[in-house]
């Protein structure tokens, strides 16, 4: 019986492209998360400015180059509040925030110093 080669494939090979896709995976789930996060502090009423240029060529690639390098969040007057705290965790590159006049209360606030990207 003859097999064609295309066929064989070794423990190697499957390997590298179990790690190619959990990569390629990874990012494009982490830029989902991204930019619900943004859709949604949109949606409540935020000022969003982004820097012009993209990080990484993967991102332009992606179709996410308006999200990279996120410069700043107005929140001012908007009806954000403690609920909303969460939306935080997948802008971990984020310069400056703005929550003045919201609904944000001391607990709220205690919760953004933990998060991912943050210092205390």
């Amino acid at each position: 019986m003859i097999r064609d080669k295309w066929h064989r494939c070794n423990l190697k090979q499957l390997l590298f492209l179990f790690v190619v896709f959990s990569i390629a995976f990874t990012v494009i789930l982490h830029q989902t998360r991204r930019g619900r996060a943004v859709k949604t502090l949109e949606q409540i009423g935020a000022k969003i400015v982004y820097q012009s240029q993209p990080r990484h060529w993967i991102d332009t690639f992606i179709g996410y180059a308006n999200l990279v390098g996120l410069s700043s969040i107005e929140l001012e007057g908007t009806s954000f509040g403690d609920e909303h705290v969460y939306l935080f965790d997948s802008l971990a590159d984020l310069q400056f925030l703005s929550l003045a006049d919201t609904k944000l209360t001391d607990q709220g606030v205690s919760l953004l110093p933990h998060m991912p990207g943050r210092c205390n």
